[in-house]
């Protein structure tokens, strides 16, 4: 069902909380600080540190091929063969999966890396985020240049990894965040150029994504059918 595109805002501590629950309800078993803290990494980058995450997608993922649940539209840009392309709804390119709840976001999230990147599981078990990276990039979950979206996710990694040592093991359960409705100034845009699936924020997490680049150096849902991100 298409439903209202709306920021969901949410904190790396519920975020934490959120996948940490997922992933033992998903596996049966505790996710490490050291996984936890790369599959963060990547989906901040994904996100603008969650500052643009739409309907608690926290792996902007595209709501198209066998997706079965909700899914939202709003404008968006992409860019394809070097050039940035923008997209307004109804096209197909805007629709992104959609959910009610943190915990069911978490819960795809982990599941669509499981089941379909599962060459980029060993990598997050490890705790390694430039394999990682690195293997992402191969399966075309992102086409933006690899070096410095490899850069940024091993960056980010060692930014949470801190935050989880503070935090312990138990991370306070997070009140889930209240949906703001979309503001059509706000132009999300694809901040990392990934075409694979339509990636969307502000202008303002745009330039503070890049920016970060370039200082880098200083019970679940039910388990949802083996679908693509593309």
């Amino acid at each position: 069902m298409m439903v209202i595109a709306v920021k969901t805002l949410v904190t790396p501590e519920q975020v934490a909380r959120a996948l940490r629950v997922a992933w033992l309800r998903l596996f049966d078993a505790e996710v490490a600080d050291h996984q936890l803290a790369v599959l963060m990494a990547q989906s901040a980058l994904e996100t603008g540190r969650w500052k643009s995450c739409w309907n608690f997608n926290l792996g902007n993922i595209k709501g198209g091929g066998a997706w079965a649940g909700d899914t939202c539209q709003f404008r968006l840009n992409e860019v394809i063969g070097g050039v940035v392309q923008w997209f307004d709804p109804p096209h197909p390119q805007t629709t992104m999966r959609a959910y009610s709840t943190l915990a069911d976001g978490a819960a795809d999230y982990l599941w669509l890396l499981r089941r379909r990147f599962a060459r980029a599981w060993d990598p997050i078990l490890r705790g390694d985020p430039v394999a990682f990276s690195q293997t992402l990039k191969s399966l075309r979950y992102y086409t933006a240049p690899e070096e410095p979206y490899t850069k940024a996710v091993k960056s980010l990694t060692a930014t949470y990894a801190r935050l989880l040592a503070t935090l312990g093991p138990e991370a306070p359960a997070p009140v889930e965040a209240v949906p703001t409705p979309v503001e059509e100034e706000d132009g999300p845009f694809d901040h990392l150029a990934l075409s694979i699936a339509a990636r969307h924020a502000v202008d303002e997490v745009r330039q503070e994504a890049m920016a970060e680049m370039r200082d880098l150096d200083t019970e679940p849902p039910e388990p949802p059918p083996d679908t693509e991100r593309a």
